[in-house]
C-alpha cells in the first residue's frame, strides 16, 4: 500500500464526542505534494518521529469506537477512507486476529446528496447547497468529519420534513 493516512478524525453520531489523532507516515510510504496541499501538513510534519505511526492511531481509533455504533460515514467513504482503514486493519490483524469491525456499514454523503440534488457534488458544494458552511481549508480529518456529519444530519432532516 504505497500511500497512507496522516490523521484520523471522527464524530460519534450518538454523543457528539470526537476523535482526532495525527501520525507520522510509515517510512516506506510516499506523500504527494497534492495531498499535502489538501491537508495543510508539511513533509516534516508527516514524517515527525515524535508522532505515533498510522497503526498506533488506528488501534486508538478502534478503542474509541468500542461501544459506539460502528457505522462509518463520510464523503466517498467506501471508495476512499475505508481503503486506508482496511489496510491498517490488515496490518493490525497480523498480530491481533480480529474481524473488520465496521461490517461494511457505510453512510456515503456523496450518494445521499446525489439522490437529493440529482447531480454529483463535492463535499463543499453539498454543504453550501444545504445552507451550511463548507469545511475549512486546508482539510483536517476532524473538520471533515464534523462537516460531513452536519451535512448528513441536514440531509436526513430535509428528507424527514418532506415525508410529513
Amino acid at each position: 500500500f504505497p500511500v497512507t493516512i496522516v490523521s484520523i478524525g471522527a464524530v460519534c453520531s450518538k454523543t457528539g464526542q470526537e476523535f482526532y489523532k495525527e501520525c507520522n507516515i510509515f517510512e516506506h510510504n510516499e506523500i504527494s505534494g497534492q495531498a499535502l496541499s489538501i491537508n495543510g501538513f508539511t513533509e516534516d510534519q508527516v514524517r515527525d518521529v515524535n508522532k505515533p505511526n498510522p497503526l498506533d492511531i488506528y488501534i486508538q481509533f478502534l478503542e474509541w469506537c468500542n461501544g459506539r455504533p460502528n457505522i462509518l460515514a463520510g464523503h466517498n467513504i467506501g471508495s476512499f477512507d475505508v481503503q486506508f482503514l482496511k489496510h491498517l486493519h490488515e496490518l493490525y490483524n497480523e498480530t491481533n486476529p480480529t474481524k473488520w469491525p465496521f461490517k461494511y456499514q457505510y453512510v456515503d454523503l456523496h450518494s445521499m446528496a446525489f439522490i437529493h440534488f440529482k447531480e454529483s457534488l463535492s463535499h463543499a458544494k453539498i454543504a453550501v447547497r444545504l445552507g451550511l458552511e463548507p469545511e475549512p481549508s486546508p482539510h483536517n480529518a476532524l473538520a471533515g468529519a464534523r462537516s460531513e456529519f452536519n451535512c448528513i444530519k441536514k440531509l436526513l432532516e430535509v428528507y424527514h420534513e418532506s415525508q410529513v
